[in-house]
């Protein structure tokens, strides 16, 4: 049986960008397959990273100066050697330009990106869609585990008071400690963690206190 058979690896890209045929399905396979879910985490990772990339901005009257030059050129014949570096002229402004909107469509595209399970969490530029993402994921069960080890510590009284207790006691909170049940795909989900900025913590830190009160709420009615 091939890998492409057993595995979703292949479909990981259209996914994310939300045109899986059958992301439910996608979505079952990472939660029990390591190796996809390894692969899934390093595809957001690595969209991440492309969309905080610094692209060479585009001047606009660098456009103007090509476009005017090359009508200028349009309006009289030309040797054939000028032709051809005019037409490149335009083939490098075209490519500058389309770098540009690249860039654009790459921000732009952080407000449309589809509410897709672990997906969503590229869109770690806009603090509620973290928030949005990380409920997604922790209603696969993640906070669960979490909160599981929290609730272990001596501490959790003063904890279930403070958020910045909560989120001190999570980041102490190590993936080997923790199952997520990817097993080495649990490094990738503290790494992402870990590379928000100072209001995706605020967003992210507010969320894990409010489901920990939840659970400790339903363990003290218990």
């Amino acid at each position: 049986m091939k890998n492409e058979d057993r595995h979703v690896l292949n479909e990981l890209s259209a996914y994310i960008d939300g045109e899986a045929r059958d992301p439910a399905r996608i979505a079952r396979h990472l939660q029990g397959c390591a190796d996809c879910a390894r692969r899934h985490l390093q595809l957001l990772k690595l969209g991440a990273h492309l969309r905080t990339m610094a692209l060479p901005d585009v001047r606009p009257e660098f456009a103007t100066r090509v476009m005017a030059r090359i009508a200028e050129q349009e309006s009289a014949p030309a040797p054939f050697r000028r032709r051809r570096i005019v037409d490149a002229m335009a083939v490098a402004a075209l490519v500058a330009l389309c770098a540009g909107l690249f860039s654009l469509w790459l921000r732009q595209d952080r407000e449309t990106a589809p509410a897709q399970l672990v997906a969503t969490s590229i869109e770690l530029r806009d603090a509620d869609a973290v928030v949005g993402a990380f409920v997604e994921l922790f209603d696969e069960g993640v906070d669960e585990a979490l909160v599981e080890e929290t609730l272990k510590e001596p501490t959790w009284e003063h904890v279930y008071y403070s958020s910045e207790s909560i989120w001190e006691l999570l980041a102490e909170v190590r993936p080997e400690d923790v199952s997520l049940g990817f097993s080495d795909a649990d490094n990738d989900l503290f790494s992402l963690i870990d590379g928000l900025d100072a209001g995706e913590h605020d967003a992210l830190r507010e969320l894990l206190l409010q489901r920990y009160q939840a659970v400790n709420q339903n363990e003290t009615k218990g």
